[in-house]
C-alpha cells in the first residue's frame, strides 16, 4: 500500500489545475470533454488527479516533440 504525506496533494480542482498549467478554463474543459484529460466528479466538484494531469502534459510534450522532429 502506498502512503502519502498529508501535505501531498493527490488531485486538483479545475481552478487549481489552471494555476498549475497556463491554459484557459475553456481549453481545459475541452481537453476533459474530448477524453484527452481524465477527470472525475465527487459530488458537484470536478477533480483532476495530479497523475492524470502529469500524463496529459507528457503526452502533449511528446506530440509537440514529434511534430518538431518531423519538420
Amino acid at each position: 500500500m502506498t502512503t502519502h504525506s498529508p501535505a501531498e496533494q493527490r488531485a486538483y480542482t479545475v481552478k487549481q489545475a489552471l494555476g498549475a498549467v497556463p491554459l484557459s478554463r475553456s481549453c481545459l474543459y475541452l481537453e476533459m470533454a474530448s477524453g484527452r484529460l481524465r477527470s472525475f466528479k465527487v459530488g458537484k466538484r470536478r477533480l483532476i488527479a495530479v497523475a492524470d494531469l502529469d500524463s496529459w502534459l507528457a503526452a502533449r510534450r511528446d506530440a509537440a516533440t514529434s511534430v518538431a522532429v518531423a519538420k
